[in-house]
């Protein structure tokens, strides 16, 4: 059993916090896979796939852009 979890601005107090619980590993990797952006995030967004010890096996992390005036 694997799980991907994602979780918008994990540095803050009220960052959002979603998990997929995975069959496979090729199930965990489709499901990872499809996160390619920051989404709602306000600053970063953390995408990892997890084993069932809870070990993180991968984990990518997204950044919005800075904005320029």
């Amino acid at each position: 059993m694997y799980k991907v979890i994602a979780i918008d601005d994990p540095t803050a107090t009220n960052g959002t916090r979603w998990e997929k619980d995975c069959e496979s590993l090729q199930e965990a990797v489709d499901v990872y896979e499809g996160f390619t952006d920051w989404g709602f995030a306000e600053k970063t967004k953390l995408v990892a796939i997890m084993d069932s010890n809870g070990d993180r096996l991968v984990v990518k992390q997204f950044a919005r852009p800075l904005s320029y005036s």
